[in-house]
C-alpha cells in the first residue's frame, strides 16, 4: 500500500527565535522570557528529506516511552505506510526545533462518511513534551491554532499533567469543554504477550471461529461502540480494511471483536452479552497484540477509568498501568465557532 507523498508534504518545522523582534515575547511563570514560535513555512516532501526528519521526531519520542507511546506509534504507522490519507482532510506535524526537539505537536482534521464536500468539521490535536517544557507547548498552540477553524476540537490522549493548561488555553479562545473522558494508558510487554498466548486457557464453544473482521462488520462494531459519532463509521471501515483486527464468530454471526486504532493501540473491544464468560475478549486481545508485535515494539490500550470490568481483566492478563490520559472535547457557542 502506497501513500501519496503530497498528503504529508506539508509537515512543518518551527523554531524559537528569541532574537527576532518581529515575534513578540511573553513572560513565563519562571520569570524567563519565552519566545513565540516562528514558523519556517517549510514544505517537506516525505519521500526524500522529510523521512529523515520524521525519524528524528520518532527518536525523540522513543526517549520518553512509555508516556509517549501513543503518538510514537501513530507517527511510526505513518512512516511505515500502515495508514494513509483516506481519513484525513489535512495533517500537519510541528516541532519546536528540528535539532533540539522538546515538543511535538500533531494537528489533523477528519471528515465524516456522509460528507459530500469533504469539508473538515473536527480538528484533532495530539502532542508530547516534558512537563518542564509546558511553556513551549503553549507557545506552539498559540502560534499554530490562533483561532479554531472547525466546529469541534478534540485533544486526544492528553497526558493529565497538561489537562488544565490545555483547557485554559482553549477557553481563552472562546471555546467551552463539551466532555472529558479520562482513561488509563495500559502497556503490554512482548514477554507477557508471548507467555500469555502460550499459557492462557479458554473454555469457549467449539463452534466459535476466530478470524479478521470484514467490511460487512463495520456497522455492528460502530453501533456497539460507546463513543460512536459522525466520524466513527468511516474510521472503522478503514481500520478493518487496512489494520489488524480480530473477531469471534458463531454460526457466521459476529459475537466479539477488537480492532487496531490509528495509533497502534487495541480498541473498540466488545463482546455481546450472550457470548460473555467464555474468555473470548482475553483471547482476541492477546492474539491481536501478538499480531501487532510484527509492526511495533510496544502494545498500548486505553481503558476508561471507571471501567472496572475491563481493568480487572487486563490486570489479570498482565497489562501495566502507565499513566492517566484525558480526551478533551471543545466546542464553540451553540456548537459553532464564532
Amino acid at each position: 500500500m502506497l501513500i501519496d507523498p503530497m498528503i504529508y508534504s506539508h509537515l512543518k518545522y518551527a523554531t524559537i527565535d528569541s532574537n527576532n523582534s518581529d515575534y513578540p515575547h511573553h513572560q513565563g511563570p519562571d520569570g524567563d522570557l519565552v519566545a513565540k514560535i516562528k514558523n519556517f513555512q517549510q514544505r517537506i516532501d516525505l519521500s526524500t528529506r522529510a523521512m529523515k526528519n520524521l525519524q528524528l521526531v520518532l527518536e525523540f519520542l522513543r526517549e520518553y516511552h512509555p508516556r509517549s507511546l501513543s503518538l510514537y506509534n501513530l507517527l511510526n504507522n505513518i512512516q511505515s505506510n500502515l495508514i494513509n490519507e483516506e481519513n484525513f482532510s489535512s495533517i500537519e506535524l510541528f516541532v519546536n526545533d528540528p535539532v533540539r526537539i522538546k515538543c511535538v505537536l500533531l494537528i489533523y482534521s477528519q471528515i465524516t462518511s456522509a460528507s459530500t464536500d469533504k469539508k473538515p468539521t473536527k480538528t484533532i490535536i495530539r502532542f508530547y513534551c516534558d512537563e518542564k517544557d509546558n511553556e513551549i507547548l503553549l507557545s506552539m498552540l498559540k502560534q499554530y491554532i490562533p483561532e479554531p477553524t472547525t466546529e469541534k476540537i478534540l485533544i486526544k490522549a492528553c497526558d493529565q499533567r497538561f489537562s488544565l493548561i490545555v483547557q485554559d488555553h482553549f477557553r481563552n479562545l472562546g471555546l467551552s469543554v463539551s466532555y472529558i473522558h479520562s482513561c488509563y494508558q495500559m502497556s503490554y510487554s512482548k514477554e507477557t504477550i508471548e507467555n500469555q498466548r502460550i499459557t492462557m486457557k479458554h473454555s469457549y464453544p467449539s463452534d466459535i471461529a476466530i478470524r479478521p473482521l470484514s467490511i460487512a462488520d463495520a456497522d455492528i462494531v460502530n453501533d456497539n461502540w460507546a463513543y460512536k459519532d459522525e466520524f466513527s463509521l468511516c474510521r472503522i471501515k478503514y481500520q478493518i480494511e487496512h489494520l489488524p483486527t480480530l473477531g469471534a464468530y458463531c454460526d457466521g454471526q459476529l459475537m466479539s471483536w477488537c480492532l487496531t486504532q490509528y495509533d497502534g493501540c487495541i480498541g473498540m473491544a466488545f463482546t455481546k452479552p450472550s457470548a460473555r464468560r467464555f474468555g473470548l475478549q482475553s483471547l482476541l486481545v492477546t492474539y491481536l497484540a501478538f499480531e501487532l508485535l510484527k509492526y511495533q515494539e510496544h502494545i498500548v490500550d486505553f481503558v476508561a477509568c471507571d471501567n472496572d470490568i475491563s481493568l480487572n481483566m487486563m490486570n489479570k492478563m498482565g497489562w501495566k498501568n502507565v499513566c492517566q490520559m484525558d480526551w478533551i472535547g471543545f466546542v464553540g457557542k451553540s456548537n459553532k465557532i464564532q
